[in-house]
């Protein structure tokens, strides 16, 4: 939870450094923090379930793969990667396209693509504070994740159904379209929790980037639908349709809060 809303403020720094510096300075900070990075996961501990692990016989090259491909495993894994896709759908797009559809929205001022990243981010932070904490509390996973889920689909809905708002209007919604979405650290939670000690990195690592990697054809969906439906018909669209994926998703995992991790996929 910490390590999660701590690394989403990245973002709000990065779009300080880019609004008041040049292209060259937001270069070398990233560059630069992200050999910082690297230094402090070298000096990280390895976990001891995975030092019991490895420390018996080696598994063979590729074998990961060939226990992720059964069936029972590839539908968990495509289910934790499902739950994701409304964060990446704010971000990738809402958040992207931000003033486009403030402009769609009839905004009595401009909205500054920055901006919203920095106030979104900054709600995501607050909401993986929230979301971690509330897991944490209730003893319980799946309930959090349908309850940020569907406050994200609300907010959407209040977002694209506005008239004339003021910039500050947008803003305000966009923080909480933030929080909404702050549940990454529970969603890779719930990711890793699913799988064995030999397989949890693996997933832990790769289910947030295939949820990323679905911009590029939630994107391409809104830039297909824009001409027939309008800019934030289209959107709107796109929403429903990826947060019923999510609420598909979420249908096909478990209740892992209390799940006993020390063990191995085979």
């Amino acid at each position: 939870m910490m390590v999660s809303a701590v690394g989403v403020l990245g973002a709000v720094v990065a779009a300080k450094v880019g609004q008041y510096f040049d292209w060259r300075t937001a270069y070398l900070v990233g560059g630069g923090l992200g050999l910082f990075l690297l230094f402090l996961r070298l000096s990280v501990r390895e976990s001891s379930m995975f030092k019991a692990m490895s420390e018996g016989a080696r598994p063979a090259f590729a074998s990961q793969l060939l226990l992720l491909f059964s069936p029972p495993r590839m539908g968990r894994y495509i289910c934790c990667i499902l739950i994701g896709l409304p964060c990446w759908y704010v971000i990738g797009l809402v958040i992207l396209f931000s003033p486009e559809f403030a402009k769609a929205l009839g905004t009595t001022g401009p909205v500054i693509a920055g901006n919203a990243v920095a106030l979104s981010y900054t709600g995501i932070c607050l909401g993986d504070l929230l979301s971690g904490g509330l897991s944490q509390f209730s003893r319980a996973r799946k309930t959090i994740l349908l309850a940020f889920i569907i406050a994200t689909f609300i907010l959407i809905n209040i977002f694209f159904l506005l008239r004339d708002p003021s910039p500050a209007t947008v803003y305000t919604l966009i923080f909480f379209i933030g929080i909404a979405v702050g549940y990454w650290a529970v969603f890779v939670t719930v990711a890793a929790e699913h799988f064995g000690t030999n397989m949890r990195a693996t997933v832990a690592t790769t289910v947030p980037n295939f949820s990323r990697g679905a911009v590029i054809p939630v994107t391409m969906l809104f830039t297909w639908l824009k001409p027939q439906l309008g800019t934030l018909h289209s959107g709107l669209a796109v929403g429903w349709l990826v947060l019923a994926i999510a609420i598909f998703g979420w249908f096909g995992l478990r209740e892992t809060f209390h799940d006993d991790l020390d063990y191995v996929e085979s």
